[in-house]
């Protein structure tokens, strides 16, 4: 189904999938890791999460399918594979199939998450979550075996550090999974192999990840980490405050799947399932790690609800999953009822998904700009430099883009003001890099695009040309359009030199 709207609709290059698609191209273009962002920005440090993107410039080597394309279909494969992977899981748990398949049906089908990450191209927290469900089986195996087990603790600090490169935030997920195994383990057995198990996953981790933490150091997404750790409850930003609201529930789960949900936990807890339990219990940390000023401590923001309830499909799945096998077990002959229910429930759920991707609300850019990046390849020097449309965002501490103008260093090779989302972490050539690229769109915004000032600045900036993309700046603008094309036609400062669809570009007159 997903493959299939990919195939039809128009072509969803979407803001998330801007960095994505620029680090996988960097990758393929430096034979590997970097640190210039030459020729697509000016950054000059790396230290995102890259394992979503070495899977991207691979799949792309393979099938010579470009990168922004082949962004998005790893996108695809690794939304089937991060729903496939809680059927081992809920099978672990009722010890059914059935309830692996209703697992699967449930978060795949049933709810929209993660199906709807697509709108947004936040494909490396989906490519940590694809991780999860090994990390769990492995975890639940050495917690039950009062043996050392050396090969399959080294496989498991292998997938913790695979995971620390795919994506942070879900390692934190792992690793408060891991937390509760450990003492949940102590606690049964005390008995001294699953301290060593876990001991040696934890030096392997860590000598994984350890060569990537040294280059950290060149960004600031370690200090920033670091910072709201040790910002009092009570100091946090009020942008910090704003961002990490919890906002309407639906929009994660269904209502009807949160009451199950909550109901199926707490038959868990009743039955005093140990794997169910350890699911109730690893959630309910995390909603806790997500909000810790709820208990008066330091680290907000460095979890976000966001990230965490856009997660819900898993215990969604899982719980309630495992509850249909429970069911099974006391009641048998339900079992021969499944296959049908199980066919009606998909049927209806994959209809329902359907509507999930829009990209005539997410999209930034559809196939008139890419007509517009033919014509700008063909028609305009490489060194023309394209002010696009944008607007602040995350409190106002950085600007993105609004609509297909964003894309244009990586689809045409032309130099853009506005950088990827990136530039409020990395290096970049200037000492106040943030302020220098926020001021241009805080002028505009202040004064207007024909204001003295603005003008003054445009022409600093040695900026050529302007594009107001199909969108015209107003995907997830949360404030005023910044270029409008009919004030830029009706200014002398400005000359149209292409017009398609909803497509403008003007130069600007010196």
């Amino acid at each position: 189904v997903r493959f299939f709207i990919i195939r039809t609709v128009d072509l969803p290059l979407w803001g998330d999938s801007l960095t994505h698609s620029m680090v996988a191209q960097l990758i393929v273009d430096n034979g590997g890791l970097f640190q210039s962002w030459v020729p697509y920005a000016e950054l000059q440090s790396f230290t995102y999460h890259f394992g979503f993107h070495t899977l991207t410039a691979v799949f792309h080597w393979l099938t010579k399918i470009p990168v922004p394309q082949s962004t998005l279909w790893v996108g695809q494969i690794l939304n089937i594979l991060a729903v496939l992977g809680l059927y081992p899981i809920a099978e672990k748990i009722s010890g059914f199939k059935w309830a692996g398949i209703s697992s699967i049906v449930i978060a795949g089908l049933i709810i929209s998450m993660p199906n709807f990450y697509t709108n947004w191209g936040r494909y490396t927290q989906l490519a940590g979550q694809a991780i999860l469900p090994a990390i769990i089986i492995l975890a639940w195996y050495l917690r039950d075996k009062r043996q050392i087990q050396i090969l399959p603790s080294v496989v498991l600090g292998s997938l913790m550090g695979g995971l620390s490169l795919m994506h942070y935030r879900v390692l934190i997920f792992a690793i408060i999974f891991i937390f509760i195994i450990v003492i949940d383990g102590m606690i049964r057995s005390r008995h001294i192999a699953l301290a060593v198990n876990f001991a040696i996953s934890t030096l392997t981790g860590v000598f994984v990840f350890l060569p990537w933490l040294s280059s950290m150091i060149g960004g600031r997404i370690l200090g920033n980490a670091l910072d709201q750790i040790s910002t009092p409850a009570n100091a946090v930003s009020n942008w910090i405050q704003e961002y990490n609201l919890i906002g309407n529930l639906s929009v994660y789960l269904p209502s009807y799947i949160w009451v199950a949900m909550i109901g199926c936990a707490l038959w868990a807890v009743l039955r005093r399932d140990k794997y169910a339990a350890t699911i109730v219990a690893w959630w309910m940390l995390l909603l806790i790690a997500a909000n810790p000023q709820l208990l008066g401590l330091p680290g907000q923001g460095v979890l976000s609800n966001f990230a965490v309830f856009i997660a819900m499909y898993i215990p969604a799945g899982l719980l309630i999953g495992s509850a249909v096998g429970w069911i099974l077990a006391t009641k048998p002959i339900l079992a021969r009822s499944m296959p049908i229910l199980i066919t009606l429930l998909a049927f209806f759920g994959g209809i329902s998904r359907l509507g999930d991707l829009d990209p005539e609300k997410h999209a930034l850019a559809t196939r008139p700009d890419i007509q517009a990046w033919a014509w700008i390849e063909n028609n305009l020097p490489i060194d023309a430099k394209f002010l696009p449309n944008s607007f602040f965002a995350f409190g106002g501490t950085i600007v993105v883009g609004s609509d297909g103008g964003w894309w244009l260093p990586l689809m045409t090779r032309r130099q853009s003001s506005l950088p990827p989302i990136s530039y409020g972490v990395e290096k970049g050539p200037r000492v106040d890099n943030i302020h220098w690229q926020n001021e241009i769109v805080r002028q505009i915004q202040r004064g207007g695009i024909n204001d003295i000032d603005s003008l003054g600045m445009i022409r600093d900036r040695e900026i050529s040309h302007i594009y107001v993309g199909q969108q015209q700046g107003s995907v997830n603008s949360s404030g005023l359009i910044l270029l409008d094309p009919d004030l830029l036609s009706a200014s002398s400062f400005f000359k149209p030199i292409y017009h398609q669809d909803r497509v403008w570009i003007f130069e600007v007159i010196p």
